[in-house]
């Protein structure tokens, strides 16, 4: 069976995975060597586990979901990894920014926060 937490319907077996105990079961253990194909719901991983960039939460845990990063704009979104994948802190916040979200002016500047 697939160990893709119910976000993608299609996997193959890989041994190498398998023998690094890579592949991660509903449990939370690590058995067999599932890797899962097109993952859903802006999720990655061996077995869409986590996030893709540009998402955080948790999508293993039971009524959450990977939600969009919220970085005010003040982000490189091409960026690998632009906000944290478990608690969404942007991570590099550009001119002169700050803040969870870059939502604030960095320590000695002032002015509207938002980068168009």
């Amino acid at each position: 069976e697939c160990n893709c937490h119910n976000k993608a319907e299609d996997c193959y077996y890989n041994q190498s995975i398998a023998d690094q105990k890579r592949s991660m079961d509903i449990h939370g253990q690590f058995i067999g060597g599932g890797v899962c194909l097109n993952c859903t719901q802006h999720t990655t991983g061996i077995n869409c586990e986590m996030c893709a960039n540009g998402y955080y939460g948790n999508p293993l845990m039971a009524g959450q979901s990977c939600v969009p990063c919220e970085c005010n704009g003040n982000v490189n979104p091409q960026e690998e990894g632009h906000c944290d994948p478990f608690t969404g802190q942007c991570l590099k916040c550009l001119g002169n920014t700050a803040g969870h979200h870059c939502e604030k002016c960095a320590d000695g500047y002032y002015g509207d926060a938002v980068i168009d």
